[in-house]
């Protein structure tokens, strides 16, 4: 972990004087995290690399420090730049009625006493980063800032000795203001990662095992235990339920505030609350691999790098030393030059991409849509449509029984007691919803690619496939037809009407039967399908499309479209060629992720767009003389701040965006 990254450039920095020194570094803007891969010298070494850049670093599983330095720095600079301003009121109230000569020398003397620890231990970070900058060839974004001060400084000692006027005043404000606006920014750069914590101190530490009663800790679960809550507490751990019915709180995972019911088979995620009743889960994940703790691993790491500050950086620079030049040239004055240095500053412009792109896959996470990273991101934002798999992606990928008289289907469900098919486990099911006590059969044999066979209540039974979604029980010459279907999610029609009303087409492509695939479309309200093998539908999808799939078959796909989203509970080598994961039994995370990309890339668009006016207009403005150092000092952090308050907005519209597409 590194302490101290004030601004965007930090990072640039960082990497930069260690990738000279032959050491691949990666600093994530985002978590203040540093990883290092080198081949010569100690990590030692090249960590008093960074720490003599100004930085503190710390092992990254230490607890959270304040930059207290920064602080500190702050808090001094503003003490100075408060009294030098009461000091030079009274000089400047001495212009129409004039003071002693002694007395105005005085205040002179003082203002400079109290400017030197601003202009050199207060700004100190800013001259320390730009000469080992300069002294490794590098043009770090504080050389015009640390440049600035030292002219004002220099300025204002002149001044003293001659009697001329200074700007003492212009350089301590100058510098708090500065400090201040590090400090702005390193909040909005942790804003992401306090929400990550929150977010992840809300699964509770301990869990009750069903049959002991005993209390354990909730990381040390493992899949396949049975956990017990009761009313008012919340889940430790993503998993099934197996007892019990109740309602739950989900809004900290999926975004929704209206109560949920679930029952038998109904899967629950850490952090939900148990608001009502009382249920047995059986564990599916537990500690790091839950739900929660994934959104909060995403939230945390989703502002890594500022890549336009890498690039920008040396350009922009070089730009403003040469623009300063030019203002010194025009108008002759020291003023002039530092308002250049000062007003010209990349770091809004930096920071746009980063801050925007937390904040939008944050937005997505929180409503059930992990993606990979920004990159996913970015091209989710620019689909224009999108595919769905039919199987487990529109319909649940769980057959379940929709027509069955209750003694042939308990009949059945017995049979199939101890099968793990999906169809056993939807005869089981439905028996059990029903209140149906499951026989205990003897003599099963399964008779491969037919049924099973045995003895329920003392009665021979077969059981075969009837096709389209049958099932027949022949118990001597009566036969049974029991009729299962694999059933649209509740939610697929809503969410295919909100992507239509966001302008995108939508497509089913399946590897299943048309009929069945057509009817699956209809219900959901899809604009077309196409059948096809597993390399047809590859060939099927275009880089500008979406494709959201769950089996082996749709690895192909996912890594073909422009984004590929996995349903959560799909095939694992389709999870792992998928730019991003369907968190939970829904395809509204489909239609949050797309909102959230679309409202992250219109901010950062606009972020950049006001960073590039403002630099072009306060630039212009400093040469033409408009514009004093004090001005500059001001202008600086509040470009910042817009592109902050930008980011942070992300969230509020795509919730009000989201209400309306599913209103």
């Amino acid at each position: 972990m590194v302490d101290g990254l004030r601004c965007a450039s930090c990072v640039w920095l960082i990497e930069e004087v260690l990738r000279r020194d032959g050491v691949d570094a990666r600093c994530s803007f985002g978590s203040g995290q540093l990883q290092l891969s080198w081949s010569e010298g100690t990590l030692e070494q090249h960590l008093n690399r960074v720490q003599a850049l100004g930085y503190r670093v710390r092992p990254a599983d230490a607890s959270a420090a304040v930059d207290h330095d920064l602080l500190v720095r702050f808090g001094v600079a503003c003490f100075l730049a408060a009294n030098v301003m009461a000091l030079h009121a009274a000089l400047y109230l001495g212009w129409s009625d004039p003071i002693d000569l002694p007395l105005e020398r005085l205040f002179r003397w003082l203002a400079l006493g109290l400017a030197t620890p601003a202009a050199l231990w207060c700004a100190e970070p800013f001259h320390r980063r730009a000469l080992f900058g300069l002294q490794r060839g590098l043009l770090h974004m504080d050389v015009p800032v640390s440049l600035a001060v030292g002219l004002l400084w220099g300025h204002g000692v002149w001044a003293t000795f001659t009697g001329a006027e200074g700007w003492l005043d212009s350089v301590t404000m100058l510098v708090a203001l500065l400090l201040g606006g590090r400090l702005l920014e390193q909040r909005g750069r942790n804003h992401a990662h306090d929400a990550a914590m929150a977010l992840a101190s809300r699964a509770p530490l301990q869990a009750r095992l069903a049959e002991s009663q005993e209390m354990v800790a909730a990381k040390e679960l493992v899949p396949g235990q049975r956990i017990e809550v009761a009313s008012g507490e919340e889940f430790p751990a993503d998993g099934r339920v197996v007892y019990g019915v109740a309602t739950v709180d989900r809004s900290l995972v999926t975004g929704e505030s209206e109560p949920t019911p679930v029952q038998l088979g109904d899967e629950v995620v850490a952090g939900s609350i148990l608001q009502g009743g009382h249920v047995v889960v059986e564990v599916d994940l537990a500690g790091d691999d839950t739900l929660l703790a994934s959104m909060a691993r995403q939230l945390r790491l989703a502002p890594d790098r500022p890549e336009v500050g890498d690039r920008f950086a040396p350009w922009f620079t070089a730009g403003t030393l040469v623009a300063a030049g030019v203002a010194g040239l025009l108008h002759g004055t020291v003023d002039a030059v530092a308002a250049v240095l000062v007003v010209a500053c990349p770091c809004a412009l930096a920071l746009a991409g980063p801050l925007t792109t937390a904040a939008g896959l944050g937005a997505a996470a929180r409503r059930g849509l992990l993606l990979s990273g920004a990159e996913a991101l970015e091209r989710l934002g620019r689909v224009e449509r999108v595919v769905l798999d039919k199987t487990g992606t529109l319909t649940g990928g769980v057959p379940e029984v929709v027509s069955a008289l209750d003694e042939p289907l308990r009949l059945a469900a017995g049979l199939e007691r101890a099968s793990t098919h999906p169809i056993a486990r939807a005869l089981r099911s439905e028996a059990l919803k029903r209140g149906l006590a499951l026989p205990i059969p003897s003599g099963v044999v399964e008779v491969v690619g037919e049924g099973l066979e045995g003895v329920v209540d003392g009665r021979r039974l077969r059981l075969r496939g009837g096709g389209d979604g049958e099932v027949v029980l022949h118990d001597g010459d009566t036969r049974h037809t029991l009729v299962l279907q694999d059933r649209l999610r509740p939610d697929s029609a809503a969410v295919v009407a909100g992507l239509h009303a966001l302008g995108l087409e939508t497509l089913v492509l399946s590897g299943d039967r048309e009929g069945v695939a057509r009817r699956i479309a209809e219900a959901a309200g899809v604009g077309g399908v196409q059948i096809g093998t597993p390399s047809e539908k590859a060939e099927v999808v275009r880089t500008t499309d979406c494709f959201v799939g769950d089996g082996l078959n749709d690895v192909l796909a996912l890594q073909r479209a422009g984004v590929g989203l996995a349903m959560h509970r799909g095939a694992a080598p389709s999870v792992m060629a998928a730019d991003g994961v369907v968190a939970h039994p829904s395809l509204r995370p489909v239609l949050a992720g797309v909102v959230a990309a679309r409202e992250a890339d219109r901010a950062r668009r606009s972020s950049r767009r006001r960073a590039v006016v403002y630099n072009l207009v306060a630039v212009a403005a400093a040469l033409a003389g408009f514009v004093n150092p004090l001005v500059a000092a001001v202008a600086m952090p509040l470009s910042s701040a817009l592109v902050i308050a930008a980011a942070v907005g992300v969230e509020g519209r795509v919730a009000r965006a989201l209400h309306v597409r599913c209103a």
